[in-house]
């Protein structure tokens, strides 16, 4: 089945999940880094402050994920959706009138874990849970409103703070989620083909494989799941402090300030197009076997990033990192669905998320550290590359781990 007849026949329910993807992005680092320097200056305080505040706010969102985001697996999906996208729009209308900077910390508490972890981890976990045969298609096409999101949001955020103030700009954007997200999301999932109708199981070898039920304790108890998770966890740890000191990699390589908008776009849209060209492979292959891909894209990415410094070293090395985030994308749903079917698969990513987002939260701080230790960043780059290079290969370790004991659980 082509991605282009596969959408057309499960239109809605996927829409439904590129559209939660992509509002994600009102989430994520990247669209929130543009209001960092005016929360600073509204609210008196220093960048490092603000960055603090960013820090703990992310701490605190990704230790709600494994109890909220374990509700998608019990709670129907229609209300699940609504609660999420509702507390959204009002968690970016509290930022559009914060008085004082503790109503700022808890807007960005709820931005960060309603944004980047539970819009985020509803779009991919539905698309995991409603299909088998078709699952790397159905992740990969959930996933493109990642890169679109990076893609069309930023453009859009930076003209509004300049024209009308940062706050009237939160205030469009409640307005926006309101009266778009809300309602589409929830007539999108309530009039799609859900869970079961999507489920074609005689189409997929071997019918319905689903490992059983996964309580939270077996989880941590097995050791694939560290194998996973260690796989997974470093693109999104290294990735966000690339773009999150952006600013200093150009300048440390000589890079024009033109030079970084433009290779982003180049590694946006290189994300959506791996993303979709993985999910084919996942549904051949298996995202078992695909799982070391991601960790090769991204050691390309940081050798390009330590050994070259002209300008088309910025596009190649996003370009490549954009290819590795993309098939990780993929591949991260598929594989725990996999290893441990999709009954509990809300929770199982929810802990996982979990762990990611915390990752996320961890990469500014040390690489912070590390500047205020006055490491010049070429060293810290070439020492992200070291720890690249040997996740790799555990990758690879992992990846086979993974495949010989799935054969000997289809052999018993």
């Amino acid at each position: 089945m082509t991605y282009f007849s596969f959408f057309l026949q499960y239109r809605r329910i996927l829409a439904f999940a590129i559209l939660l993807a992509f509002f994600s992005s009102f989430g994520q680092t990247f669209l929130l880094s543009f209001y960092l320097p005016e929360f600073a200056t509204s609210f008196g305080l220093t960048e490092g402050r603000v960055g603090l505040l960013y820090g703990i706010a992310t701490v605190l969102s990704a230790l709600l994920l494994p109890w909220t985001g374990s509700k998608i697996d019990r709670v129907p999906l229609t209300g699940y959706t609504l609660a999420v996208t509702l507390a959204m729009a009002l968690s970016a209308g509290l930022l559009a009138v914060a008085p004082h900077w503790i109503f700022l910390f808890i807007g960005l508490v709820a931005l960060r874990h309603l944004g980047q972890g539970l819009c985020g981890h509803i779009a991919m976990t539905t698309a995991g849970k409603s299909f088998l045969a078709n699952r790397g298609k159905a992740v990969a096409i959930a996933g493109t409103g990642f890169p679109l999101g990076e893609m069309i949001l930023p453009a859009i955020v930076a003209l509004s703070i300049a024209t009308l103030g940062w706050r009237y700009s939160w205030g469009l954007s409640a307005v926006f989620m309101l009266l778009v997200l809300a309602p589409v999301s929830a007539w999108l999932i309530r009039f799609s083909r859900r869970h079961e109708d999507a489920l074609d199981v005689k189409e997929y070898p071997g019918g319905n494989q689903s490992p059983g039920t996964w309580k939270a304790r077996e989880l941590l108890a097995d050791y694939r799941f560290y194998l996973i998770l260690f796989a997974l966890v470093p693109v999104g740890f290294f990735s966000t402090g690339y773009i999150f000191y952006q600013v200093l990699i150009s300048e440390s390589r000589g890079w024009g300030s033109h030079v970084f908008p433009l290779a982003f776009a180049a590694f946006a849209i290189t994300r959506a197009l791996t993303a979709l060209a993985a999910g084919p492979w996942i549904d051949q292959l298996t995202a078992t076997r695909l799982l070391p891909a991601h960790m090769v894209f991204l050691l390309l990415s940081g050798t390009v990033l330590v050994f070259f410094s002209g300008e088309w070293a910025a596009y190649v090395y996003l370009i490549f990192l954009g290819m590795s985030m993309g098939t990780g994308q993929s591949v991260s749903v598929a594989v725990w669905a996999e290893v441990y079917g999709i009954e509990n698969l809300g929770a199982i990513r929810s802990v996982a998320s979990m762990v990611g987002v915390l990752s996320t939260a961890l990469a500014p701080l040390l690489f912070g550290l590390l500047l205020d230790a006055q490491v010049p960043m070429q060293s810290i780059l070439a020492g992200t590359l070291v720890l690249i290079t040997l996740l790799t290969a555990f990758c690879f370790y992992a990846s086979s781990a993974l495949t010989r004991a799935r054969k000997r659980k289809t052999l018993a």
